[in-house]
């Protein structure tokens, strides 16, 4: 069989080459398909081999287990990021505690996922183990969530966020 096969390519190849190319590139294809269909895709994860957990096979990462969305989550701090552009000058004119409250929380959400993504992107396990992000973000959840706090206690048991900036802009 295999004889006849190599016979008929063989002669076929000879009296028509290009068809016999696009032949050959069409049955690739197919069986690529058909291959590709009946894979399922397997997800890389980090695998510890060894005691000391030295080396490391995998690349990609846990899936994401959050509530949103990645791509929805960067459209909100994107959103954010370009409403903060007009805001400061509409605050500096409409000063009142929901200004104040609105452009204190801008504020916060803007360092807490700017400075979040660093610790992300940064503090990775595969160099500093798998302890030190969830430390880090740890850390900085309780820094965002104090200054938070502290901001609205300004806001409302002192002149506010705004007018505070207005005073400093004077001297």
């Amino acid at each position: 069989k295999q004889w006849y096969q190599r016979r008929v390519r063989g002669h076929f190849s000879k009296i028509y080459p290009t068809m016999a190319f696009s032949l050959s590139l069409a049955s690739r294809a197919v069986c690529q398909r058909m291959l590709a269909s009946s894979i399922q895709p397997i997800q890389c994860r980090t695998i510890f081999t060894g005691s000391q957990n030295l080396a490391k096979l995998g690349t990609a990462p846990a899936p994401y287990k959050s509530g949103l969305l990645p791509s929805t989550h960067w459209t909100i701090e994107r959103v954010i990021a370009v409403g903060m552009l007009p805001l400061y000058p509409i605050a500096l004119y409409v000063d009142g505690p929901a200004m104040n409250f609105i452009v204190v929380s801008s504020v916060t959400m803007h360092a807490y996922w700017g400075l979040d993504g660093v610790i992300k992107d940064y503090a990775f396990e595969r160099r500093y183990g798998p302890a030190l992000m969830p430390i880090l973000r740890a850390i900085w959840k309780v820094i965002c969530a104090t200054c938070f706090g502290g901001l609205l206690y300004f806001n409302y048991n002192d002149v506010g966020f705004i007018a505070a900036v207005k005073k400093l802009w004077t001297m």
